[in-house]
């Protein structure tokens, strides 16, 4: 018998305990890479949210360049609303900052479909006349709604007064967080009516550092009671002005942020909703409202500072926002902040509350300055 002949009859497979411990080590191995591999997608993730969040803040400092004033938080008119508050006429509020900059972020088609003019847009049929030819059924085709829900037209071109039949089924990505996996609809407002649902939207408008707290308009209006339907979250300070660089039918100039635009927050990360599937559970944890309330494109895409970043209410299986404009993100440890300069940041939930609420006011005096990522 020659030798390669023994050696071969030598040879043997894996034993049991040989193949338990491989299957160990593989194992081991992959507990170790796979949060490596996730904290590489989520960061992944994040910086493009801040790019994100840096275009449309681009794209508000756009139109600032151009109409020597910031978009206002929302067009609502002064004609009296709810509770007979001006600057609080909800049902006719058509248009929000977002909306505005559409042109200075690649959005010039959905922009040239909407009908800026205050008008009640959901309770009402729609005027068609700026567009010639028979018009379609209403309300159902309001050209704000189809923007707004992003679905097919036909639509009412107010550049061309033509019909147009473009399709805006796919959302505005730039508004949308990728570490969110909600990509539908707003919840109804008010409850009863389904056709002022909006895109559910990532980044909101910096109001002011307490949603409980405003001022007078400049044109000295103030609302002191709530029209606000039942059950429903909004309160007077809504209609007023805040501290912040937006209020409904808000008009500042940079000489008003006497703060500085490199201290001053602009836009922030937000849930945009109180329950993170949009829908509430069955069971309500403590602490949270039995309510589903959103908002996005079409209404109160509005964040104040009067919490922390991620400070969630109920309990960490079932986390909830008292509002959904809270700031908020998913990412883990903060959220993405872009300053009235342009610049992003990312602020830590451990930043303290004073120090975050002094971001978020235009004049405050406060000698804050945004803190490092």
């Amino acid at each position: 018998m020659t030798c390669s002949r023994a050696c071969s009859a030598r040879r043997r497979g894996f034993t049991v305990v040989e193949l338990l411990v491989v299957v160990a080590i593989i194992g081991i191995l992959m507990a170790l890479l796979l949060p490596a591999v996730n904290a590489a997608r989520e960061a992944g993730r994040r910086s493009r949210c801040s790019n994100n969040l840096r275009q449309i803040a681009l794209g508000v400092l756009n139109y600032l360049e151009k109409w020597e004033v910031f978009p206002p938080g929302e067009i609502h008119g002064s004609t009296p609303g709810y509770g007979g508050c001006r600057h609080c006429n909800w049902d006719a509020a058509i248009g929000m900052w977002m909306n505005l900059i559409f042109p200075h972020i690649d959005l010039q088609p959905a922009f040239d479909k909407l009908d800026f003019s205050v008008r009640p847009q959901w309770l009402t049929p729609y005027d068609y006349s700026p567009c010639t030819g028979p018009a379609p059924p209403v309300p159902d085709n309001n050209p704000n709604v189809l923007v707004m829900q992003q679905t097919t037209g036909p639509f009412c071109n107010h550049v061309t007064r033509q019909w147009d039949s473009v399709d805006l089924k796919e959302p505005f990505s730039i508004f949308l967080c990728s570490s969110d996996t909600y990509r539908g609809l707003t919840t109804p407002w008010p409850a009863s009516n389904d056709l002022n649902r909006a895109r559910i939207c990532n980044y909101f408008a910096v109001y002011g550092s307490d949603e409980q707290r405003s001022f007078p308009h400049p044109d000295n209006s103030f609302c002191t009671t709530s029209g606000s339907p039942p059950g429903e979250l909004e309160g007077p300070w809504h209609c007023n002005k805040h501290d912040g660089m937006f209020y409904n039918d808000s008009a500042v100039k940079v000489a008003l942020i006497r703060d500085g635009q490199s201290n001053t927050a602009m836009l922030c990360e937000v849930w945009g909703r109180i329950w993170e599937s949009n829908e509430q559970p069955p069971t309500i944890p403590p602490g949270c409202l039995d309510v589903a309330a959103s908002r996005g494109m079409n209404l109160h895409a509005a964040v104040y500072f009067d919490t922390t970043p991620n400070n969630f209410l109920g309990t960490p299986d079932a986390p909830c926002n008292a509002t959904p404009w809270k700031a908020s993100s998913f990412h883990p440890g903060g959220v993405n902040v872009a300053y009235a300069d342009g610049s992003t940041h990312f602020i830590t939930l451990y930043i303290d509350l004073p120090t975050f609420q002094a971001l978020a006011t235009i004049a405050g005096g406060e000698a804050t300055s945004a803190p490092s990522d």
